[in-house]
């Protein structure tokens, strides 16, 4: 059995090149004696028997360095490095006390990803906390009627009973909707095998929408290609997503105007195309369509009942059907989504 005098020293240079994240060891002047391989990918210029300063010109780094070669407690901070897109990193610096003297050893994190995450969850959290207050708002305002003014009013309690379950539908939506949300993220990095005909799912959308379409003077028509063979997926996640495409396409799009939907083989994929007639959606908008709860009018999609989750949702299936979504809209050609997905793999 080994003492601790038969083990080994331990070699600075071998233990830095182990860890997996950037680190340096600065001696009591704050001199780079080491650094490992990823300190150097991270900090191009880095150069060892030069000043940490002459590498990272970072006040607050500098300030917890001298802070722990001083007083020997660990120190961190956060700081800002490089450009397009700059990345964030959390250093811990510690006073590592030997025979030869003090030095510190300085670790660095990148927190990037974590910071956009949380970003991300804040944002949600707003939003959400934002679309359930409006309806309760009102019917918080509709009870308060119904105890007051209209309290011996049959009409005006039949208009605030009808804006109640109005928002208490609403508020059903949005619940139903950030609950599919959740569903459809959990389950985004496992790729569907099963194999779905794309005319049974079109053609189910159709008749699931045909009544909403008629009331707006419009038609649904779908065109399946001869022979198109099955998609791999889920056959109640694609329903979904092209119910929500077929049902925004009848939304937004002109009264007394016809939805066109197609599916057709293009290339090694299966295209589906859902075409509306009407007035086209800024471009600038285009790329933001996804966000959760981003409107292009938020005042008309909150009217038509909409609770800014639908294309969220549909892009979130489509990444885990591994297939992609492209949108174009002009006023001259109306709005076009296109949904491209893999075909089944035979046998």
């Amino acid at each position: 059995m080994s003492s601790e005098s038969d083990l080994s020293p331990l070699d600075p240079a071998a233990f830095l090149a182990a860890l997996p994240i950037p680190a340096i060891l600065l001696d009591s002047q704050r001199v780079v004696r080491l650094h490992n391989g990823p300190a150097e990918a991270t900090f191009l210029k880095i150069r060892k028997g030069y000043d940490l300063s002459a590498t990272l010109r970072r006040p607050r780094l500098l300030e917890i360095v001298d802070s722990t070669l001083k007083t020997g407690e660990a120190a961190s901070c956060r700081f800002e490095w490089g450009s397009d897109p700059a990345k964030t990193f959390e250093a811990d610096a510690t006073r590592i006390s030997t025979a030869e003297g003090d030095f510190a050893l300085i670790i660095f994190l990148d927190i990037t990803q974590t910071l956009k995450v949380e970003a991300v969850r804040s944002a949600f959290v707003a939003n959400v906390s934002h679309e359930l207050r409006s309806p309760l708002t009102t019917m918080m305002g509709a009870a308060e009627a119904l105890e007051g003014p209209a309290k011996d009013d049959p009409v005006g309690q039949e208009r605030m009973l009808a804006l109640m379950s109005q928002e208490a539908r609403r508020m059903k939506n949005l619940i139903d909707d950030l609950l599919s949300l959740s569903r459809v993220e959990s389950q985004e990095y496992i790729p569907p095998h099963q194999s779905v005909s794309l005319k049974s799912v079109l053609e189910g959308a159709r008749e699931r929408l045909a009544e909403r379409a008629a009331k707006r003077g419009m038609e649904i028509k779908v065109e399946v290609e001869t022979g198109l063979p099955p998609v791999s997926g889920v056959d109640d996640e694609l329903f979904q997503v092209f119910d929500n495409l077929i049902g925004n396409a009848i939304k937004y799009g002109s009264a007394g105007s016809t939805v066109t939907v197609e599916a057709r083989q293009s290339g090694s994929l299966a295209l589906i195309s859902v075409h509306n007639e009407g007035p086209a959606i800024p471009a600038i908008h285009l790329p933001r369509l996804t966000e959760r709860f981003y409107r292009v009018d938020k005042s008309r999609s909150r009217e038509l009942g909409g609770t800014g989750l639908g294309l969220a949702i549909v892009k979130h299936i489509i990444n885990r059907h591994r297939g992609r979504l492209d949108v174009q809209s002009s006023d001259a050609d109306g709005t076009t989504f296109s949904v491209f997905l893999n075909f089944a793999q035979k046998g």
